[in-house]
């Protein structure tokens, strides 16, 4: 019930309920299921990533990597760039064009994440690309779970199916889920040629040194040499 489920919200934060308290609440409810945190914007900020080591007891992190061109296409479709805007301040000019923006984001989050996890032991790392998640899906999740200690299951591979049980809704109808909406309007199963997809409008030879040297160091071979700089 949205009208219970605020009004919970409310009087937790009239009590002056901490945010570690409230994970503790949801795991306390949860019994043997695995509390799941995805939230990409965390990556923004490296002191928000190292939270996740003070408040649990050896969490268990996701590293999913995904090529720059492909994420910053994706990225500026959905019009990521304009929820990011805001952050400038409203009526300000942006210093960044669209594709600028999502080369930022793509470059400072891979940054802090590896940053972050070179502190956290390897057995609590798990990497993945999203090219072989499109491409192999039920290799690549039958691999993600050994290392989340849960059993395969043919649903893993089937993320479009029953879209209103994938929690993208929200406390009332008017809480929508902020992120890729290509999720609940175009895809209706895995695609294997979106990994690729980017290819068909971008080379990459306008990438910055930063994000070229980060998408080498995660593998990505495919890169264009990059732009000429002017004289």
């Amino acid at each position: 019930n949205a009208v219970v489920a605020r009004q919970r919200i409310a009087d937790r934060a009239d009590e002056g309920t901490t945010m570690q308290e409230i994970y503790r609440l949801l795991q306390a409810s949860i019994g043997e299921r695995v509390l799941v945190d995805k939230t990409p914007s965390y990556s923004g900020r490296r002191h928000i990533l190292e939270r996740a080591e003070r408040w649990f007891e050896a969490p268990l992190y996701i590293h999913l990597l995904r090529h720059p061109c492909g994420m910053m296409r994706s990225y500026v479709d959905v019009g990521m760039h304009e929820a990011f805007a805001i952050r400038f301040g409203r009526g300000r000019q942006i210093p960044f064009s669209p594709m600028q923006m999502a080369e930022l984001v793509w470059s400072v989050s891979h940054q802090n994440i590896v940053q972050f996890l070179r502190d956290v032991p390897a057995e609590r790392q798990h990497q993945i690309r999203f090219e072989d998640l499109v491409r192999q899906p039920e290799a690549t999740m039958r691999a993600i779970c050994p290392f989340l200690g849960i059993d395969y299951q043919e649903h893993l591979t089937q993320p479009y199916q029953n879209p209103d049980r994938k929690m993208v809704d929200g406390v009332s109808e008017h809480d929508l889920m902020h992120g890729d909406q290509k999720f609940l309007l175009k895809h209706k199963s895995i695609d294997p040629r979106v990994a690729d997809a980017w290819k068909e409008h971008l080379t990459g030879d306008f990438l910055g040194p930063p994000a070229r040297q980060l998408a080498e160091a995660f593998g990505y071979a495919d890169l264009a040499e990059p732009e000429s700089l002017p004289p």
